[in-house]
């Protein structure tokens, strides 16, 4: 279907659909808090893969675990994270480095490589204290993701046809589950608790004990999601940041500028310099404009309700699509389509820009992810030059996340000191 207006009505299969970017529409539907609107379910694959966190979870179950998983992600707990960061920075560099030691410039699918760091971030940020069977949990939600995108249809049932695919995956779940349960439970017999992702989450689930708190396998649930969340979304920002400063060099050597008067040619950031770097915050909202880790919102209305001049009847469905929201030249002016880090630049936030959400329902690990992303970046523009590569297919694929579907294979020079 193409989008042809701030304001549409269509049918999925015998579901009515209303698409809108009107903003009063859009700004009640995500600021409701009075549970006439719901998330929308997942297909039974990517759910079973995502786990019922609060990306799923409604109503009082939802308030439930946001109140346990909303803690580990405040500015303490971030800037404790920051060296931690770091570390897994450095492996990035040091790999890279290493392979430039043998050749001026080499190419390197960065999509891969991201990957890769924001496993190790999220390893260590969850499970300081054994970050390795971390990774490999993420190693198999990865692979069960890939499932369940090989399964995904519209056709009910269809995910059982295919049974050795489907046994495979639930081979995948009883092991996801059993290392986060020996995770979890061996976390939560220690005296003392890391000051990391779980580390937070049960101490707030332990204070929050009288009110129900959340049981083990709610905790392991809540895991699952921000493994693959912040693992993939901060990845795909990081890919599509580094295609468009690979095309657009003017920009790189902007940011670059930047983070040599900031932290010089090899000291690494500290929480108060990442508020320093002003052009990469810019140019990671530009990015994030132009390829949103989501692409959309979708809502659903559990009762019949108005919404701004709207009478909505129960069960329909309300989809805000954020990828056209973010070129419409309306908002955005005539170069909507084009890439320009200087919209950005003015201190107040556009208000049709919200790429992880808003209003109750927001993300509470976007601050995480852009922390994550800004003290890479500035890393990879203090050590290395970089062009996209000529073997470099743009096709952005949506599943779940909007992720280049052939990677980002980038060409890279090591800078001189």
């Amino acid at each position: 279907m193409v989008y042809i207006g701030s304001r549409f009505l269509c049918w999925f299969g015998n579901k009515p659909v209303l698409c809108t970017d009107d903003p009063i529409v859009v700004k009640e539907v995500l600021m409701n808090s009075n549970g006439v609107l719901e998330s929308m379910n997942f297909n039974p694959s990517v759910r079973e893969a995502l786990g019922r966190g609060i990306l799923i979870l409604n109503g009082s179950d939802w308030e439930r675990h946001r109140r346990i998983v909303v803690p580990a992600f405040g500015v303490d707990n971030l800037k404790e994270m920051v060296s931690r960061i770091n570390e897994s920075g450095r492996n990035v560099i040091q790999r890279w480095t290493q392979k430039a030691s043998t050749c001026d410039e080499f190419e390197l699918d960065v999509f891969k490589e991201f990957k890769i760091f924001t496993a190790d971030v999220i390893g260590t940020t969850s499970f300081g204290s054994d970050p390795g069977q971390a990774k490999r949990v993420i190693e198999l939600i990865d692979e069960q993701i890939a499932l369940a995108i090989a399964d995904y249809s519209f056709v009910p049932g269809y995910r059982y046809l295919c049974v050795k695919r489907r046994w495979h995956s639930m081979k995948l779940n009883r092991e996801i589950k059993k290392c986060l349960t020996e995770l979890v439970e061996g976390r939560r017999k220690m005296a003392t608790r890391d000051s990391d992702l779980l580390g937070s989450m049960l101490e707030a689930n332990q204070k929050d004990a009288d009110n129900g708190g959340l049981s083990i396998e709610e905790i392991i649930d809540e895991c699952k999601t921000f493994f693959f969340a912040g693992h993939e979304s901060t990845a795909v920002l990081l890919a599509w940041t580094c295609m468009l400063l690979g095309i657009h060099q003017e920009w790189q050597d902007r940011a670059r500028a930047e983070v040599f008067e900031v932290l010089g040619t090899d000291r690494v950031p500290t929480w108060s310099d990442v508020n320093k770097l002003k052009t990469v915050g810019m140019i990671l909202n530009e990015s994030l404009r132009l390829y949103p880790p989501g692409v959309a919102i979708v809502r659903k209305a559990v009762m019949d309700c108005k919404i701004g001049s709207i009478c909505i009847p129960k069960d329909t469905q309300i989809f805000i699509p954020l990828l056209p929201m973010n070129h419409n030249e309306t908002t955005w002016g005539e170069d909507a389509e084009k890439f320009n880090p200087n919209r950005f630049s003015e201190a107040s936030e556009k208000a049709s820009f919200f790429p992880f959400g808003k209003g109750p329902r927001a993300c509470v690990g976007q601050k995480l992810a852009l922390l994550e992303s800004k003290i890479l970046m500035a890393m990879i523009l203090q050590n290395f030059s970089f062009h996209l590569s000529k073997n470099y297919i743009h096709s952005p694929v949506v599943f779940i996340t909007m992720y280049p579907q052939h990677g980002v294979p980038i060409i890279l020079h090591a800078l001189k000191r």
